[in-house]
């Protein structure tokens, strides 16, 4: 009987800056392989939020919470609990669009006993005692995060 492939959710950022869909196109690069990979990015929703939001984070956030009702909390939510690891990018924190949805994302993983792989950056999130309760592993690049789930979980 053939073992599934580990699965890891995507958490952190997004917004319309284009760098909160890009780290997590690299990961699907990097892991997809060996690897499922759940980004809650990668669906029509987020895509046409992009394409019509981009450079304009009000004219996002807008269309966002428009479009979405409550949808989004309930899909993240089982992305989390389906997942065997949470891979967060924390170091993506734009000033007009808080880490709400994400530290919601970290509070579910704990709360499940998740491993947490985090991307950490030079932020108050970073530093914060509750969320730094959450991570079990911290790296400073995406590279970097790839190799620790690499080496420390079975592909």
């Amino acid at each position: 009987m053939q073992e599934h492939k580990k699965r890891i959710y995507l958490a952190g950022n997004i917004s319309a800056d284009p760098k909160t869909y890009e780290w997590r196109e690299k990961v699907t690069q990097l892991l997809s392989e060996n690897y499922q990979i759940m980004n809650p990015a990668a669906n029509q929703f987020n895509k046409d939020l992009l394409s019509k939001g981009v450079n304009d984070p009000e004219k996002f956030k807008k269309m966002a919470i428009k479009k979405s009702q409550h949808i989004l909390i309930a899909k993240d939510h089982q992305l989390v609990q389906d997942a065997d690891i949470i891979l967060v990018n924390l170091a993506i924190n734009t000033p007009d669009k808080p880490l709400l949805g994400t530290i919601y994302e970290l509070a579910w993983a704990w709360m499940y006993r998740k491993p947490v792989i985090a991307i950490v950056g030079d932020n108050w999130y970073c530093k914060h005692p509750f969320v730094v309760s959450t991570l079990s592993g911290t790296a400073d690049t995406v590279e970097e995060a790839v190799d620790l789930i690499k080496y420390f979980f079975v592909d």
